[in-house]
This record gives C-alpha cells, sequence and structure tokens, in this order.
C-alpha cells in the first residue's frame, strides 16, 4: 500500500510541476507579475491546511498512524489526543518511578 500511494503522489507531483511549467510562459505574458499572487494564495492555503487540519506524527510509531488518523480530532490545534502506546509506557515508568541507573525518575511531558 505504501509503495501504491508514494509512486501515485511521486506522478502527481510530476505532473503538475509540468504543468506548472508549461503554463507560466503564457501566464507571465498575459498578465505579468500578477501570476504571483496565485502562488501566494495557494501557500497561505495550504500552511493553514497543514497547521488546522495534519496532526503532528513527530516521535510516533508506525503502529499508532491508524490510531492518529481515526481518533484524533478533524480540528487539531489545541488537541491533546496521545496514542494508547504511549500512555502505557507512561504508566509504566510512573508506576516504577525509578529510571534504569536506580535515581528517580522527574521528565515532564509536552504533548503538541
Amino acid at each position: 500500500m505504501r509503495m501504491k500511494g508514494v509512486s501515485l503522489g511521486g506522478m502527481t507531483s510530476f505532473a503538475f510541476n509540468t504543468m506548472i511549467g508549461q503554463v507560466t510562459p503564457i501566464a507571465i505574458s498575459a498578465i505579468g507579475w500578477r501570476y504571483y499572487i496565485i502562488f501566494i494564495v495557494c501557500n497561505a492555503g495550504n500552511g493553514f491546511f497543514l497547521w488546522a487540519f495534519l496532526p503532528e506524527t513527530t516521535g510516533l510509531n508506525l503502529e499508532d498512524m491508524d490510531e492518529l488518523f481515526e481518533q484524533s480530532p478533524i480540528f487539531v490545534p489545541g488537541s491533546k489526543w496521545v496514542p494508547s502506546s504511549h500512555l502505557d509506557e507512561d504508566a509504566k515508568r510512573v508506576a516504577e518511578g525509578v529510571d534504569k541507573s536506580g535515581g528517580v525518575e522527574h521528565r515532564e511531558v509536552a504533548f503538541v
């Protein structure tokens, strides 16, 4: 499934880059510098979409991705969602209260 998704994404990117390369000279000659406003608007829209609807995946296991996209809220900012595998690991550490060196472990965890 991953291989098909990557190949589809690569093909789509190549197709749109080819389209932009073909359209840009015509658009520049027709409307000049105003053509770049399209890119500004698209980048601002993409930035908002990424911020609002795509959750952060740093530090998550591949196994947590299904749970993330099924159970996290649609509007991501301010969400305190944590995968169940992380909750289990943190609960074990708190219950033990001791790290591997024998000292007491103190750790602050910030969830994005």
